[in-house]
């Protein structure tokens, strides 16, 4: 049955298409991203990469001396809600909205000065992860700038489904533990999308960077918001020259 559930809601595409504009007036910016503004001159172009309606995106240019945000996203609703709620408040800088996968980005090699990916690889399994983090890499500029963040899986609203996937894997080795099924309620449709994650740990965010070949600056849990029981996994990286 566990099993079942997780292949039927893991199409995280149809779940934000679904959420759509909403999605825009509930998640704002977080100071993160200022982690990525320590080197303002070098800051022309940033991608939000998994942007959803790029309000990271939008941090980064309020925060950093940055020209251009290229806002890439999965899902077509999440970018429009994004144009509609930005564009008009813009006083510098440009955003552009770009509909495309993280596993094969439509961009050329070294562009960005920058990459964050806020709140979006945790969509991923491993194996996507890992080409998708390549992709960021790719189009890094050398001695670039990445910013990682993952939802930590040890928080107390994941507990029932930390205790039922290990009780799972340990009657079958083959489940895959750490994968959770998060509702978002939409009071117009009277009803909740469930959307698909893997509750990656810190230290696999960590090995899964220096896979790729970047290296690491600083990690540590984030709580972004009052409630301090939600926690995030973050990664700074800068890609090495070769």
């Amino acid at each position: 049955m566990l099993q079942y559930l997780l292949r039927k809601y893991a199409d995280i595409l149809s779940a934000y298409e679904v959420i759509g504009s909403r999605y825009v007036y509930t998640r704002k910016y977080w100071d993160l991203v200022k982690l990525v503004c320590f080197n303002k001159q070098r800051l022309k172009y940033v991608l939000d990469a998994g942007s959803g309606p790029c309000n990271q995106g939008y941090g980064v240019l309020n925060l950093c001396n940055t020209s251009l945000i290229a806002c890439l996203d999965i899902s077509n609703e999440v970018l429009k809600s994004g144009k509609v709620n930005y564009l008009g408040k813009l006083s510098k800088g440009l955003m552009e909205f770009i509909a495309g996968d993280l596993r094969k980005m439509p961009f050329r090699d070294e562009v960005f000065d920058s990459v964050v990916s806020i709140a979006t690889l945790h969509h991923l399994e491993a194996n996507d992860l890992l080409v998708a983090l390549r992709e960021i890499k790719r189009v890094t500029k050398s001695s670039g700038t990445v910013l990682i963040s993952t939802w930590s899986p040890w928080q107390i609203r994941f507990i029932l489904w930390l205790i039922i996937s290990y009780i799972c894997k340990v009657i079958n080795p083959k489940i895959p533990a750490r994968r959770v099924l998060v509702p978002w309620k939409i009071k117009r449709l009277k009803r909740k999308v469930l959307r698909y994650y893997v509750l990656y740990t810190l230290s696999e965010i960590r090995s899964f960077i220096k896979e790729v070949g970047l290296k690491e600056v600083i990690s540590d849990i984030y709580t972004p918001f009052k409630r301090r029981f939600v926690k995030n996994n973050f990664v700074l990286a800068i890609k090495r020259e070769d």
